[in-house]
């Protein structure tokens, strides 16, 4: 009964939160429009300010100061491509010191102070823009023969001095003392055009949107569905954006439209310099020590956390304040939980450099590719996965600590759970265990021919639970290291081969020996098989007589996985000196039945 009535209190007060809620957003919406049916009066007074000529001045400060500032951008980008074409960077910052400088020029200049604020206004609002079109241009137009990336540059260059413009518009309506009504009527029509733009344009060139994404650059199979889905992603973000806008300037007024302006530009433009970012850690990949190779993976994942941080700080603070959390505490611990998940994930990088370069330096320089690989670059990719699944798990644990959870009554749980998945499949732990001694003992290593009790073949693949063992006709055997028994590794240091020959009764075994010489001297001094051969081919006398013919054994020594090539040789020198010798090989006949 207690529970039910908890039960009862606790949804009739979620009931009660929601109507309140309804109730405050049908007020706020009703005084919202009571604004916007007082804009033709406030346009009207405008108008009749503007005939007044009280407006003149400021329009003309506006327009001089747009005017000298986009002249001096024109003479500076002028100037800087006499000298070869200019970096992006150089022209930014060249652009904001003649914003900076004319704002202050056209500050002294004007007669009053109104006047000084709207040039100042508008002379860095148009360095603001232009500096803009030049970020977009270098983020996105990577290429400028791709048409792709040209025509989605120069329509996120208008939409943004598009929006930059509009606010500046507001600041200097602000100036001019217009009423509340034209302020909202203004943000609005903006936030809708800019919205039907943004969306339209993502959805109509999602294709140009792809391929601009994907230009210049190996992808997975996951990143190019990505690419693929990021109009969509865009336009959803663009249109949820500017709900929440109308239901914050509905409910508490306008956000700061610059704030708002540059957090979307930076997430839509976040793709792009995640591109850049790709690009340059592709082309040096692989150079300089493994600690600078795992920094420059990193900065993928360290890009991606700074852009949810900085849209977290700009988004969230407001909404922890409005709940009652402190914001200062939710900012340290975003900060936590990012720093602790950027060592993690250099961590897992830098594991994986050393392995690879532990892989890379393992191999002897000239081997064959096929050959077997060293114990070091076998037991490398096993150390790496337990490396990062420990890295993993303790950064998880780090994190929970972080945010203030109690993460040891969960580690518990997870011993006695994994104690009970120890006693449930016991055959799976002896494999495991199985598997950890026969690789500490060295017993088999990538490439090499080895048999089992249960099969033979090279070995392909060695995971933590099962060796993978590929036979030369072909078929796959997988084995669990449990079920493998005694191991015969045919590939491991050196092999004698020794071979029979069955030769007539009358043969002189000392011109056998001195022909099994003569072919082991010369393949001896073959320069493809001579390094493989470790003892020269040499008889080894008569072993046996069988039914009036000769048995002659001959051996060599050969390095482990190289005595095929060796052996067909010899055979085939062994027929030749045969026939050149006179000597008659016989046949051996099956045993006759009595009857």
């Amino acid at each position: 009964m207690a529970a039910s009535s908890s039960g009862s209190a606790d949804a009739s007060g979620f009931v009660d939160q929601m109507s309140r809620f309804f109730g405050t957003l049908e007020t706020a919406l009703t005084a919202r429009l009571e604004r916007l049916s007082a804009l033709p009066g406030e346009i009207s007074a405008l108008a009749r300010t503007v005939g007044t000529g009280g407006v003149t001045s400021h329009l003309f400060a506006a327009s001089v100061a747009v005017i000298a500032v986009s002249l001096s951008f024109w003479l500076a980008g002028r100037m800087l491509t006499a000298r070869g074409r200019p970096q992006p960077w150089l022209l930014a910052l060249a652009t904001a010191i003649i914003g900076a400088a004319w704002a202050i020029v056209l500050g002294a200049l004007m007669g009053s102070e109104v006047e000084a604020a709207v040039a100042r206004i508008w002379a860095v609002s148009t360095a603001g823009a232009l500096i803009l079109a030049t970020v977009i241009r270098a983020v996105i137009v990577q290429d400028e023969s791709q048409t792709d990336q040209r025509r989605i540059g120069n329509g996120h260059v208008v939409v943004a001095t598009f929006a930059l413009m509009a606010v500046t518009v507001q600041a200097t309506l602000r100036l001019m003392n217009a009423g509340p009504g034209l302020h909202d009527a203004v943000s609005l029509a903006v936030g809708l055009t800019v919205t039907i733009s943004l969306c339209l344009g993502y959805i109509l060139n999602r294709h140009a949107v792809r391929n601009a994404l994907l230009h210049g650059r190996t992808t997975s199979v996951m990143e190019g569905r990505l690419a693929a889905a990021w109009p969509w992603i865009a336009a959803a973000l663009v249109a949820t954006t500017f709900v929440l806008l109308q239901i914050a300037a509905t409910l508490t007024g306008p956000l700061p439209g610059l704030a708002v302006l540059a957090s979307v530009l930076f997430l839509l433009l976040s793709p792009h310099l995640d591109q850049i970012i790709a690009l340059k850690a592709e082309a040096i990949d692989g150079e300089g020590s493994i600690f600078r190779q795992a920094a420059r993976r990193t900065a993928r994942s360290a890009f991606w956390f700074f852009v949810v941080c900085s849209l977290g700080v700009l988004w969230l603070s407001p909404l922890s304040v409005a709940i009652g959390l402190p914001r200062g505490l939710i900012i340290i611990r975003a900060l936590d939980v990012a720093v602790l998940a950027l060592a993690a994930i250099y961590l897992w990088h830098l594991v994986g450099a050393l392995a690879e370069r532990t892989v890379v330096v393992a191999k002897r320089p000239g081997e064959e590719p096929h050959r077997p690989a060293t114990r070091l670059a076998t037991l490398a990719p096993l150390i790496t996965l337990f490396a990062q699944v420990a890295i993993v798990s303790l950064a998880a644990l780090s994190i929970l600590i972080a945010l203030g959870v109690n993460a040891w009554p969960f580690v518990a749980g997870l011993s006695v759970f994994g104690l009970a998945i120890g006693f449930g499949s016991q055959s799976l732990v002896k494999d495991i265990v199985s598997g950890v001694f026969f690789l500490l003992d060295d017993a088999f290593r990538f490439g090499e021919y080895i048999e089992t009790s249960q099969a033979k073949g090279t070995v392909e693949r060695i995971s933590i639970r099962s060796v993978a063992l590929r036979h030369p006709r072909g078929a796959l055997a997988t084995i669990p290291y449990g079920s493998i028994g005694k191991v015969v590794n045919y590939s491991r240091d050196w092999v004698i081969d020794k071979l029979a020959f069955r030769v007539a009764f009358d043969t002189d075994p000392t011109v056998v020996r001195k022909l099994f010489k003569k072919i082991g001297q010369e393949i001896a001094a073959d320069p493809t098989l001579g390094p493989d051969m470790l003892q020269p081919f040499k008889s080894q006398g008569v072993f046996a007589v069988d039914d009036g013919t000769l048995v002659i054994r001959a051996k060599f020594m050969a390095r482990a996985g190289h005595q095929f090539m060796i052996r067909k040789a010899i055979l085939a020198a062994v027929h030749k000196g045969f026939r050149e010798n006179g000597i008659v090989p016989v046949a051996k006949f099956p045993l006759q039945s009595s009857n």
